[in-house]
């Protein structure tokens, strides 16, 4: 049912801004003298049809709301009065001509800026700061200097605001130019520039924005769940070794835990292996062989140790920023947001 839901919405949403985009041609060619014959939204045998004003323009509802036109009187196409062929297409300057052609999109995209003009006012805007997690060792960001901790404020001097800015910015300036100089500011709040160089080897692999941090070596601060037991299965290898909801864990083979999916990524993915798990329990340390093997939940086969988190993730604090705006300040947001969207 979900999926039928979507595809309505989706063809409401084609057909509104085939509306916007044909009543652009259409406005602007009755501005400029074009005598306009015929508004059609969608395409098929006419649902409804109406003459409106001195032209007597048909105004036309089709069945297929996929698309649309708007007819205006061109001699190519048949004969013309006398007295009409001064407002004939071809018998327009051909700048009007091109303001008619460019109308349809440029409608569209002031409809847009209207759009996030409104939302922007009414809610604002929450960004997440461009702050460092994680560095790869002997990666381009290692080489650097990029460090943990290190929030991206610029790139190639242009200033950032939050992680899309970031993506967007690397993607263009290393593809464009093999090297990036990136402003950062440091957990003291220490200002200095990095230089992040790539190989062309490197530049290959940088076209899916997936695989852009990956490859530069370092991920950017995100969603965190702490790592506190929150559920252990009966008889699975953590329930035998010990451990209970609202241990803490610290450490997994001596690889330091600061996330619950730190956890995760350190487990290994053969059943047998054993790790060692430093954990706390009421302010005390303790140390924990497991092994882990394959189990099963709720249908479901994984291997691990069967201890899982009930804590949601979150934002750490500090790191989402909301914005306000003012009705003039929106609408310069939604005007450059717009200008981004349609640039990229």
């Amino acid at each position: 049912m979900s999926v039928i839901w979507y595809v309505l919405w989706y063809i409401v949403a084609v057909g509104f801004l085939v509306i916007v985009h044909e009543f652009g041609h259409f406005w602007v060619a009755r501005r400029l003298g074009f005598k306009v014959l015929r508004f059609s939204i969608g395409f098929g045998t006419p649902l409804l049809r109406k003459e409106v004003g001195r032209d007597r323009t048909e105004i036309v509802l089709a069945p297929i709301p996929m698309g649309g036109y708007v007819k205006m009187l061109d001699e190519r196409e048949g004969p013309v009065p006398p007295e009409d062929l001064p407002r004939s297409y071809m018998r327009r300057p051909p700048w009007q001509r091109i303001l008619v052609l460019l109308a349809g999109p440029g409608f569209n995209i002031l409809f847009a800026i209207l759009v996030l003009w409104g939302m922007l006012w009414v809610n604002g805007t929450t960004s997440v700061r461009a702050v460092v997690s994680e560095v790869t060792a002997s990666s381009p960001a290692a080489s650097a200097g990029l460090a943990s901790g290190d929030e991206i404020t610029a790139i190639d001097s242009k200033p950032i605001s939050d992680q899309r800015d970031v993506l967007f910015g690397l993607l263009d300036s290393v593809l464009s130019h093999g090297s990036t100089r990136l402003t950062v500011r440091a957990p003291d709040g220490a200002n200095r520039t990095v230089t992040l160089v790539t190989d062309p080897a490197q530049r290959k692999r940088l076209a899916e924005l997936s695989n852009l941090l990956g490859v530069l070596g370092f991920e950017m601060q995100g969603y965190v769940t702490p790592p506190v037991i929150g559920k252990v299965l009966p008889n699975s290898p953590a329930a035998r070794a010990g451990l209970r909801s609202g241990d803490r864990v610290l450490a997994v083979d001596d690889r330091r835990v600061r996330d619950f999916t730190d956890m995760l990524r350190y487990m290994p993915t053969i059943p047998g292996k054993t790790i060692t798990v430093r954990y706390t329990r009421d302010g005390v340390e303790h140390t924990a062989q497991i092994a882990v093997a394959k189990l099963e939940n709720g249908g479901t086969t994984y291997v691990g140790i069967g201890a899982s988190s009930l804590t949601p993730a979150h934002f750490p604090p500090g790191l989402v920023v909301h914005h306000t705006f003012s009705p003039p300040g929106a609408l310069v947001a939604a005007a450059d947001e717009a200008w981004d969207l349609t640039a990229v």
